[in-house]
């Protein structure tokens, strides 16, 4: 009975999603473009998780969505009605609800590092609804969202970010303070939040898996002049199976700060970015430990962006982390680079990349110190567009090639040579616990191969598509026997 009322309510609420956004987007085509003062035909990718995401008008984190152009509209049709819905004309505050639904269809094939007799090919469905509603003023607002994921043909061992029945995903208050000379605004947010801050090497919202990440704490961003301070205390939720039974302020706790400044006149031209994140986690999976993880970790990163048609864009990230695991002394390190030239031929936009990565791993077994790095909870894509590996005892090369086409559609290909940083140290795998076993040579540091080809096309702002596909070619530090690993899905995005 439990199944039936739970599979009959997917059904409904995703037609009903399904049923709005073709509304939606009848409707807004019946209206024409004239009344939309965002621009419809414009688009920008954002690289999240190493996916692409093409933006248009909403935002991957919906608290993030605009929608203030509405209030000098003179005429809103019916998805526009959604968004801005007033309660009090005087003071401008208004209601705004929305939702997105996400269907995955996956082929995966892989032996689970031997942790299974023999090679599984497996086909799943991967379904996830999100609904949110937000009460947005000048100077205060409340934004709660719910979720709802659940997988089908899943013959591996299901991992607790594969399903929730449905969960209070996001639930906060928010004060604001807006700048009225810059167009900036500090704001203090208070509840349970999705985060994602600076690259997303240490904290991203896991848009891959069927669940998304979520944090119980307060988050202020504060603006200085042109100094920006972003200071949080977090506890991750951990993901229950059930209807609302996701614990509020568990154990694993982050806190930290993340300040930027630019470096040129030019706004988002070149930042400079300095961060400190302490963690206490209850255990600690690396080779030779599980225990209590207190660990610090200090960084910078310095970024480039050219808002031109022709140039180069960098992103470099350094960090450290010391603190102990248990009775073991932590010091471990990670170093990022990210260099891209791109250049503009008739509205077609090209983008030669190369990004190269150093994740520290453990130089000797019980030897009282662990240099295992701890990626915190970082975008796992940016490796690949399906995560094979985690970000620790790693050295990676990735060369990349991106083109953007008119009307909505993007190419990605690109490929990551991995080795182990370290030989004494084993490899991880992306939630971050160790693989063991007699798959492996340890003597060699070759880990293998990582292509990766990625398409998706948003004919409009409610509707995309993304196909892609992602391998694992293992190297010499695998046994001659191991199977490689394959991963090709097709991915379909709802939103209003």
């Amino acid at each position: 009975m439990k199944n039936i009322i739970k599979h009959n309510f997917q059904r409904t609420f995703g037609l009903f999603i399904l049923a709005i956004v073709w509304i939606n987007t009848s409707m807004f085509a019946q209206e024409g473009k004239a009344q939309d003062s965002t621009g419809l035909e414009q688009f920008e990718v954002n690289d999240i998780h190493g996916q692409l995401f093409i933006s248009r008008r909403f935002n991957i984190i919906r608290y993030l969505d605009k929608f203030d152009y509405l209030r000098t509209n003179e005429k809103i049709n019916f998805w526009e009605r959604l968004k801005f819905i007033p309660i009090h004309k005087k003071t401008n505050t208004y209601l705004s609800i929305g939702g997105d639904l996400r269907t995955r269809f996956d082929y995966f094939k892989t032996d689970n590092f031997e942790r299974l007799e023999t090679p599984t090919e497996e086909y799943r469905y991967d379904q996830r609804l999100m609904f949110h509603a937000a009460i947005r003023h000048k100077y205060f607002g409340v934004f709660s969202q719910v979720l709802s994921a659940w997988r089908l043909g899943n013959d591996l061992p299901e991992a607790p970010v594969d399903a929730d029945d449905l969960a209070l995903h996001q639930l906060f208050f928010i004060l604001k303070y807006p700048h009225e000379s810059t167009g900036k605004q500090s704001y203090l947010r208070i509840g349970r939040q999705e985060a994602f801050i600076g690259s997303g090497r240490l904290f991203a919202i896991r848009e891959d898996p069927n669940v998304r990440r979520s944090y119980d704490g307060v988050r202020s961003n504060l603006f200085i002049n042109r100094f920006k301070a972003d200071l949080f205390y977090f506890r991750e939720v951990p993901i229950e199976p059930n209807v609302f039974d996701n614990d509020w302020l568990a154990d694993r706790e982050l806190f930290g700060i993340y300040m930027t400044t630019p470096l040129h006149k030019q706004e988002n031209r070149l930042n400079l970015e300095l961060y400190y994140v302490g963690i206490d986690h209850w255990e600690n999976f690396n080779q030779d430990i599980i225990e209590e993880d207190e660990r610090q970790t200090v960084g910078a990163r310095l970024v480039h962006r050219r808002n031109l048609d022709t140039g180069f864009d960098f992103d470099l990230e350094a960090n450290y982390q010391f603190g102990s695991a248990g009775e073991t002394d932590v010091n471990a390190y990670s170093i990022s680079t990210d260099i891209e030239y791109f250049w503009k031929i008739n509205q077609k936009e090209h983008r030669l990349g190369l990004e190269a990565n150093i994740f520290s791993g453990d130089k000797e077994a019980n030897d009282g110190e662990s240099n295992t790095y701890n990626p915190l909870n970082p975008a796992l894509g940016f490796l690949s567009r399906a995560p094979f590996l985690n970000f620790s005892n790693l050295i990676t090369v990735n060369p990349s090639y991106r083109l953007l086409l008119p009307k909505g559609i993007a190419v990605t290909a690109e490929t990551a040579f991995a080795w182990r940083q370290n030989t004494s140290d084993v490899i991880y795998s992306p939630p971050g616990l160790p693989y063991f076993g007699n798959a492996y040579e340890s003597e060699n540091s070759y880990v293998g191969l990582i292509p990766s080809i990625e398409l998706e096309w948003a004919p409009s702002a409610f509707l995309s598509f993304e196909l892609f596909y992602s391998g694992l070619i293992k190297g010499e530090y695998f046994a001659s026997g191991s199977e490689n690993q394959h991963n090709v899905a097709l991915i379909t995005y709802l939103r209003f």
